[in-house]
């Protein structure tokens, strides 16, 4: 299912990952004529420019890479040198549009937490009472709660298209005259 905005268009438009290399093979080639000549087409502000953001798009890579392998926010930031705040902002943005994302309140109107035990309608706690946002096992437990929900409509679905398909059959049986009606 594809995320869209309130006009409903895609909020992400499609990557075309072929062009992104072919983009990226040229920069990788203007480099290469940098390092090989004094001479330079372009102002050193454009290589900073560059630089900046080659430097804070690898940053991010490494930060989603490193929590997808298990590591907490603060060990992500200490790894990478970064402020915790940073890398809970990459992470928050990265996860935000992926397929099975929820906001926060969402979550919280429709599954209790395994965690602090804070009911349907009830923003999750710390055990010093402060408020934790959204425990994973809150969300664990309401993706669990959408995947389920997602398996029986399609249960449903096809026993809906099932019903169909017999009734069109029956039909097209009975026109031929080869099923009394009401059979």
């Amino acid at each position: 299912m594809k995320k869209q905005g309130k006009q409903g268009k895609e909020l992400v438009e499609p990557i075309d990952f072929n062009k992104l290399r072919e983009n990226l093979k040229t920069i990788m080639e203007e480099v290469d004529r940098r390092l090989e000549s004094e001479y330079d087409a372009f102002s050193p502000k454009m290589w900073a420019k560059l630089r900046e953001r080659v430097d804070l798009t690898v940053l991010e890579i490494k930060a989603v890479r490193l929590a997808l392998n298990g590591m907490g926010t603060v060990e992500v930031a200490n790894k990478l040198g970064v402020k915790r705040q940073q890398v809970a902002a990459v992470l928050a943005f990265n996860t935000m549009l992926q397929h099975d994302y929820a906001d926060p309140e969402t979550i919280i109107n429709a599954v209790d937490c395994q965690a602090c035990f804070a009911g349907i309608g009830n923003r999750c706690v710390t055990h010093m009472g402060n408020d934790a946002g959204v425990h994973e096992t809150r969300r664990d437990a309401y993706r669990t709660q959408m995947s389920e929900r997602a398996l029986n409509t399609n249960q449903i679905r096809k026993i809906q298209e099932r019903v169909a398909n017999k009734r069109h059959l029956d039909g097209l049986l009975e026109k031929a005259g080869m099923v009394k009606a009401g059979a």
